[in-house]
């Protein structure tokens, strides 16, 4: 899939926007209002780079696909943390 067709995608979720930066294909990642990440397509993959406060493991990218990026939004809203574990998803907490 072309990288601005799944940006397009991730912009369709609710409560999501992105913004591009650079010529490094960086969009900073707004989840209802609050810039929370820098995603990039790399590899038909989802590489999120959280802001360390948001971050389960700071310094730690995650790349996920779409369907788990939806998941891991929606930890996010829930834990107001940036994690995704893909044998069950509930590895840490963060506060």
């Amino acid at each position: 899939m072309n990288n601005l067709l799944q940006i397009d995608r991730i912009n369709k979720l609710q409560g999501i926007n992105t913004k591009e930066l650079n010529m490094f294909s960086l969009h900073e990642l707004y989840v209802d209002g609050v810039p929370i990440a820098y995603v990039r397509i790399n590899n038909e993959k989802i590489e999120v780079l959280p802001f360390l406060k948001f971050a389960a493991e700071p310094c730690k990218a995650l790349f996920v696909n779409t369907e788990e990026f939806s998941e891991m939004i929606e930890g996010y809203r829930a834990m107001d943390c940036l994690m995704y574990n893909s044998s069950n998803f509930s590895n840490k907490t963060h506060k």
